[in-house]
């Protein structure tokens, strides 16, 4: 019944919470602040480093690691599948 004591949830894992402070967002900084902030780091770094067009499929991806080639692991697979068969036959 205090109207100073606020009902919010917690943006990363969704607990409900009761506070007095209203800039408040997480249930714990260490834990759910942390994590919300690293993946506003990841998910800036991925935009920042534009999209890549997959070698085996030709779709356009953004790349979860900076060295990444292929949008995905059935196309790293069938790729280094397609070079075994070349360069096997070419011997």
């Amino acid at each position: 019944g205090d109207p100073s004591v606020h009902r919010i949830q917690c943006e990363c894992c969704r607990k409900v919470i009761y506070t007095q402070t209203r800039n408040r967002k997480y249930c714990s900084f260490q834990t759910c602040g942390h994590r919300m902030l690293n993946l506003r780091k990841s998910l800036k770094k991925r935009i920042e480093r534009g999209a890549y067009t997959c070698p085996c499929c030709g779709e356009q991806f953004l790349p979860i690691r900076a060295d990444a080639r292929y949008c995905s692991n059935a196309c790293r697979q069938k790729d280094y599948r397609k070079r075994k068969v070349t360069a096997h036959a070419s011997l």
